[in-house]
């Protein structure tokens, strides 16, 4: 579940069949009968429900974006099924956020911050700012630096030699090349005091007991004998970065944070709500627009078990993937595998079985004896989480009859 924009093959007004076609449109009513260009559903759902009961071949998409409650779920019962975009279709896992009003920047900060309450399951890792992913705050090296001085690294985290505010729950620790030059591993915050930062389990075990040689190598001023690199050890001095500090953290434009209910952003050049919306916060501070989205959605769309269906001119996009900011953390080994839970086997080199568990992609397919093919070719500007392309996860090495086809990949 690495991505948030996949297109599929683009569509050139197909051709439909005159009889067993259902219409959906942004327009819709899920309470028309769907089987008319005048009367289409709203939802994706009710057009796959009436598809089933009909036994329909096509599903006609018009124009606009669908926003998607939960998983689009489809089964034996939608196969032969052709879903066809007519013009630019949009499967969206976000909602938009809405509502800003300025609010006082920090003393360091030289932009303009704005805010917005938080949508229901909000979540602290992705936000879309006018087609563009914005950057989590991260912690300033000195900071760093000054926090971690003298502090001992354990299988719970760090105890500190100092005093210092706390960092907060949900920050994370991240390790660019660390333990290994083509990974990036990170870890959460569970809970922290001036004393002591305690790190999500099982993520920080397993990642200071990594495997084959790549495990953390100790305390921040110990060396590590990985290419004469410094040990894992605290996210500083180029080991790595704190990440998702909070609002007061924003210092440049693109940066945000989620905290106490409110989204923070500090806008770009060009993103500045300059048009007032005709609507008051109580505060009486006036309410701007910005084309922000927020993703919800892990999963788009699951296919499973069925065959011969097709997705023509779709774009599946704003979808996110929590489990770097969960107990289980990210402890990449590479490829985009990760060690999950308490296995005892993740510290054992010989065990990859254990903990090669590749994340997964926003659209999974999944059945026996199957064929599929991935054209090359990529798209510009990157619309990703952390840095891979959008995957389609695949059960098996073989998908007979699967129609889809990626013809961009984002």
């Amino acid at each position: 579940m690495l991505a948030t924009s996949l297109a599929l093959e683009p569509s050139s007004s197909p051709t439909l069949p005159p009889s067993r076609t259902v219409f959906v449109a942004p327009h819709g009513d899920d309470a028309a009968s769907g089987t008319a260009l005048s009367h289409p559903v709203a939802t994706l759902e009710r057009a796959r429900d009436i598809a089933r009961r009909l036994n329909a071949h096509t599903v006609s998409v018009s124009e606009g974006v669908y926003q998607l409650e939960r998983t689009l779920e489809l089964g034996p019962a939608d196969g032969g099924v052709t879903w066809a975009g007519l013009g630019s279709v949009s499967m969206s896992g976000g909602v938009r956020v809405d509502g800003w009003e300025p609010v006082p920047s920090p003393a360091h900060a030289a932009v303009r911050i704005v805010r917005a309450r938080a949508p229901l399951r909000a979540q602290d890792r992705h936000l879309f700012v006018g087609g563009l992913r914005a950057s989590r705050t991260r912690m300033l090296p000195a900071d760093s630096k000054a926090l971690f001085l003298g502090a001992v690294m354990t299988d719970m985290g760090f105890e500190l030699a100092g005093h210092h505010t706390p960092l907060r729950a949900g920050a994370e620790f991240v390790y660019p090349q660390s333990t290994s030059p083509w990974t990036e591993p990170r870890c959460a915050v569970a809970r922290a005091n001036r004393t002591f930062v305690e790190m999500a389990q099982p993520c920080w075990r397993n990642l200071v007991h990594k495997a084959c040689g790549q495990a953390a190598k100790g305390p921040p001023t110990r060396p590590s004998a990985l290419q004469g690199t410094p040990g894992l050890g605290a996210p500083s001095e180029g080991r790595g970065f704190v990440e998702n500090v909070g609002w007061s953290a924003i210092r440049a434009a693109g940066e945000w944070a989620l905290e106490a209910g409110y989204i923070y952003y500090a806008p770009r050049d060009g993103e500045a709500p300059s048009v007032a919306v005709p609507a008051l916060l109580p505060t009486g501070a006036p309410v701007f627009s910005l084309d922000a989205v927020m993703p919800r959605l892990e999963l788009l769309v699951r296919l499973t078990n069925l065959t011969d269906v097709s997705f023509i001119g779709f774009t599946f996009e704003h979808a996110t993937w929590l489990c770097p900011g969960g107990p289980d953390g990210f402890v990449e080994q590479q490829t985009g595998c990760t060690a999950l839970g308490n296995d005892p086997r993740n510290h054992e080199c010989a065990a990859d079985e254990a903990w090669s568990w590749k994340t997964p992609g926003n659209v999974q397919v999944s059945k026996r004896d199957a064929n599929y093919r991935l054209p090359t070719s990529s798209c510009s500007p990157p619309r990703h989480p952390i840095g891979r392309p959008f995957g389609i996860a695949l059960s098996s090495l073989r998908f007979p009859h699967l129609a889809i086809r990626i013809s961009r990949i984002c």
